[in-house]
């Protein structure tokens, strides 16, 4: 086998490991398997806990979504805080998010839901129930 040859078969077995390990994430699966999505990092409002800006600068809460893949189905619990189509800006953007009461907070965006997603091997359309 030449040096050439060789680097070929090795391209093709790399291929055909991605290619059977893509369509294998789509497959049912025989036990559950659980994805923790990076939805961002919320800044909250110190007094809401009861403490004061000496006790703490800043409260910072992970925003997290969960991808929920079972034999019956494939689970999407989305807690985040802003939807892929309302980011104003990419990883790090720290987007204003105004509340029902008219408070605003701040967000700083992490990847979009559907390229963690796309990276765990699923889209959206594969997402038999959403949790909202």
């Amino acid at each position: 086998m030449t040096r050439t040859t060789s680097w070929r078969a090795v391209a093709a077995l790399a291929f055909a490991a991605v290619a059977l390990t893509g369509s294998a994430q789509n497959r049912a699966p025989t036990t559950p398997r659980l994805y923790v999505f990076n939805g961002g990092v919320l800044a909250s409002d110190t007094s809401r806990y009861r403490l004061t800006d000496a006790d703490v600068e800043e409260v910072s809460l992970s925003v997290a979504s969960f991808l929920i893949v079972h034999p019956r189905g494939v689970l999407l619990w989305d807690a985040g805080a802003v939807a892929d189509h309302e980011r104003g800006g990419d990883i790090g953007f720290e987007q204003r998010i105004l509340r029902r009461d008219g408070q605003e907070r701040f967000v700083k965006l992490a990847p979009t839901l559907v390229s963690q997603l796309a990276a765990a091997g699923y889209k959206p359309s594969d997402v038999t129930y959403l949790a909202l």
